[in-house]
């Protein structure tokens, strides 16, 4: 049963990771609003609650699923999946800089300048995003086994 309950918990944290770098998206403009900029620094610290969430739920199941995780290992499927979800880990630490530093003050209504290099970040974060949910089928059919 807990098996099926760690399933559940990494697809469900994959989601929100998925929704909130979205609503991200959808937030930055090349000027934003101090609200939305506001909401994104919010954001930013559910994101890495929940990237943390889907690695660590996707390390358990690996770990628990005995002999299962050695055909994984044996799976380039697998390491092209994992390889992507840390580079989108990686990818969250520009705009988190950004953000973190940024000072909001004055009113809702103030114009935010957003640099060009934390929307593309957040772009190329959603395109290896939608990605990963295909490599996971790929691999769980068998998919990249070298072994």
């Amino acid at each position: 049963m807990i098996d099926i309950l760690m399933k559940y918990i990494h697809i469900l944290a994959f989601m929100v990771v998925f929704t909130v770098i979205f609503m991200e998206m959808i937030l930055i403009k090349a000027t934003s609003s101090s609200r939305d900029v506001l909401l994104v620094k919010r954001y930013q610290k559910i994101l890495w609650g929940f990237l943390l969430l889907t690695l660590l739920s996707g390390l358990f199941k690996l770990v628990t699923m005995g002999e299962h995780a050695s055909i994984y290992m044996k799976n380039g499927v697998f390491h092209v999946k994992f390889t992507l979800f840390l580079i989108i880990a990686l990818l969250t630490l520009l705009p988190y800089r950004f953000f973190r530093k940024l000072t909001l003050q004055g009113e809702a209504d103030d114009k935010i300048a957003i640099p060009r290099s934390v929307r593309l970040v957040l772009h190329i974060q959603m395109l290896l995003l939608v990605l990963l949910p295909l490599l996971g089928v790929m691999m769980v059919r068998g998919i990249g086994y070298f072994g």
